[in-house]
């Protein structure tokens, strides 16, 4: 019949599956000053998106002529967890990301496809706000366990965007 979920606060993990969430959208919001770095193991996720971020920045400010700003907020509905074979437990959360970029130069921009049909436009001159759906599961070790929460895979997905 399969494994039984676990509960969002449920024990006997390293994390339960609502930290395991919340502490990695907080890894996400902080990067490398977040008090939970340590308690994860480095992602090539994590890494893509922090390179997207500080290369996005570098042009903007480059230019001198804006900002960008990324945040992520853990999804409101309980994360969908599962027992491993190893006393762990899968995680399975998702978080919203807002990515926003800000030109005060008039600069345009063109926009990929499916971000210009998101959008409504194909050009933009200000700014572009960005919505995407990320989600995430994880490894959880077993309660005792020294070993880092992993990442397991990733997928986000862009759901809205505004742009003027």
């Amino acid at each position: 019949t399969g494994a039984e979920p676990l509960l969002a606060n449920a024990p006997g993990h390293t994390k339960t599956p609502g930290e395991t969430v919340a502490h990695y959208t907080e890894l996400l919001n902080r990067g490398d000053t977040s008090v939970h770095k340590a308690d994860f193991a480095p992602d090539a996720y994590r890494t893509e998106l922090n390179d997207q971020l500080r290369s996005d920045r570098r042009l903007i400010l480059a230019s001198r002529v804006g900002q960008v700003l990324a945040s992520h907020v853990a999804g409101t509905q309980a994360p969908f967890a599962l027992p491993t074979r190893d006393g762990g437990a899968l995680v399975i959360g998702r978080v919203d990301q807002r990515y926003v970029v800000t030109s005060a130069g008039g600069r345009s921009v063109r926009l990929d496809a499916p971000l210009a049909a998101l959008a409504g436009r194909q050009v933009v001159t200000k700014q572009i706000e960005r919505r995407s759906v990320e989600l995430l599961a994880f490894h959880v070790p077993r309660a005792g366990s020294s070993a880092p929460v992993e990442l397991v895979a990733a997928s986000r997905a862009d759901v809205a965007a505004t742009g003027a």
